[in-house]
């Protein structure tokens, strides 16, 4: 049924915005940008890659601690915020 969400609605699922914050945070810090601005950059990558906002977030806190991201998620992401790096 959340499928069916807009998204804003489906990011208040339990957990949602903790890990939205937290992938926001990743991006503003290594795109060097504001909180607001990672969220919206964060959320136009999910659009393009038709992964939900919550994944994408927590696909992002995981790079950060692995170092591995995916290059179309990368790409996405630069779409956006051009000083996102395209290599780990």
């Amino acid at each position: 049924m959340t499928e069916f969400l807009e998204p804003t609605a489906r990011d208040q699922l339990p957990g949602a915005p903790t890990i939205i914050e937290q992938g926001a945070s990743v991006l503003a810090a290594v795109g060097r940008t504001s909180i607001p601005d990672a969220t919206d950059v964060l959320r136009a990558a999910a659009a393009r890659t038709g992964i939900k906002v919550a994944h994408v977030a927590q696909l992002l806190v995981d790079w950060e601690r692995t170092g591995r991201l995916s290059r179309d998620l990368r790409t996405a992401i630069r779409h956006s915020l051009p000083s996102f790096p395209l290599a780990p």
